[in-house]
């Protein structure tokens, strides 16, 4: 497995992108979890990682993201192109979602509202320590989800 950021043609760890750091924990959720599927929200240097252990359909707002990503992502990726805004209708239940978009944290709410009912883990990204309550209380109102690492840049849930 390659996990050097240069060497998938990406940057680097961090400057907006997952850190190595948040890599090992989102790894090890896959592979503890045994997740075959993942729908992400903000693509990036995590869907080059999560697309050499399984499927990812992958969400983005911004176009250059998008074309860039075209160009290096493999057969288990599909691309999709969202407004940021509305939350998508998911056809489909994945095994996890990794919400780290829109980009620039503008607004995590639409992302989570599109995957709340349709993954059994949770994983967030630079959301911050206040975010962890907020969609706690606000979006899963029933607590179907436990969280199983609080961070402040990562952060992620399981479906009690």
């Amino acid at each position: 497995m390659v996990e050097d950021p240069i060497k998938l043609g990406y940057p680097a760890w961090g400057r907006g992108s997952i850190s190595e750091k948040d890599w090992i924990v989102l790894k090890k959720l896959i592979t503890e979890y045994n997740v075959r599927s993942v729908v992400e929200f903000g693509i990036g240097l995590s869907t080059l990682l999560i697309m050499q252990l399984c499927r990812v359909d992958g969400y983005d707002n911004l176009d250059r993201h998008l074309e860039w990503m075209k160009t290096k992502v493999n057969d288990n990726v599909t691309l999709h192109k969202w407004d940021g805004k509305i939350p998508v209708k998911l056809e489909k239940q994945y095994d996890m979602a990794f919400v780290d978009g829109p980009n620039g944290a503008i607004n995590r709410v639409p992302s989570v509202k599109s995957i709340i009912n349709n993954c059994k883990i949770f994983a967030m990204h630079d959301i911050g320590y206040v975010w962890n309550d907020k969609w706690r209380f606000e979006l899963d109102p029933q607590e179907k989800f436990k969280c199983i690492h609080p961070g402040g840049r990562f952060s992620a849930w399981v479906m009690q």
